[in-house]
């Protein structure tokens, strides 16, 4: 259980959940993931949550802002970038929106949260003294991304302008043709066609599991529900979860490494 003290530019180096219900979230992601909470005050009222498996960062939750009202709650994905003023410049110069302006988290980080011209939002995070998740690829923590567009090579020219990402499309899949993301030949992410026209573009998070039946049934008791699966691939035997205040994620069973 390797222990993360940095992350290259480009990596997806955190993931926090925005919801209507965060005493609700730390119960139903606590019985799941077994992570254990500490809240921080935030400048300006409200509070941020930190999950932690085995005391190590893993994620965060706080209360949907009221900029996010008419919104569901959701997970949002964090890419590290060396200046997020600099690829924020670069997001509104490639055809994105800018939905949050860059703002310092003290002493943690800078960040800001734009939008690739398919209309997925993607954090951007700049390292203070937080690097970002201290474990990733294990269960209880972030282990993939994925996003669903319909537009994938107007996403992987956004993304490689923002983040440096470089791109190969794959034919297969079972709704057509995916593209892997990459930094550096290190595998990140994945976009995917959306199932259908009822799925918006966004990014799915993908939190490892140790068993996907055992892992299903306490979604289930705990008020979530498995609005897909199981599916089996490469990485794993993949669910896709809806947690109780609504906000949709991935569970995956690990196996392997998505290629």
């Amino acid at each position: 259980m390797p222990i993360r003290t940095e992350y290259p530019e480009g990596s997806l180096s955190w993931a926090d959940l925005a919801t209507d219900d965060p005493a609700g979230a730390q119960a139903f992601y606590g019985a799941l993931f077994g992570w254990s909470f500490v809240s921080n005050p935030i400048d300006g009222g409200g509070e941020y949550i930190a999950a932690a498996k085995d005391g190590h960062a893993v994620a965060g939750i706080f209360q949907k802002p009221p900029q996010m009202d008419g919104l569901p709650s959701c997970w949002n994905l964090y890419a590290t970038v060396s200046s997020v003023d600099d690829a924020v410049g670069r997001a509104a110069a490639a055809g994105g929106q800018v939905y949050q302006e860059p703002f310092d988290i003290p002493e943690a980080g800078r960040t800001a949260v734009v939008g690739d011209p398919t209309g997925a939002a993607l954090c951007l995070w700049q390292a203070g003294a937080v690097v970002g998740a201290e474990l990733a690829g294990e269960p209880g923590s972030l282990v993939w991304a994925e996003l669903i567009t319909g537009d994938q090579p107007a996403a992987a020219a956004f993304y490689a302008a923002v983040v440096g990402w470089e791109s190969e499309v794959k034919p297969g899949g079972p709704f057509g043709p995916t593209t892997m993301f990459t930094v550096g030949g290190a595998p990140v992410a994945t976009a995917v066609p959306p199932p259908d026209d009822q799925v918006p573009p966004c990014w799915m998070a993908y939190l490892g599991v140790e068993g996907y039946d055992t892992a299903a049934e306490t979604v289930s008791a705990s008020g979530g529900a498995m609005a897909a699966g199981p599916f089996e691939t490469p990485m794993g035997r993949v669910g896709v979860v809806i947690d109780p205040a609504g906000a949709a994620f991935n569970i995956v069973a690990l196996g392997g490494r998505p290629g």
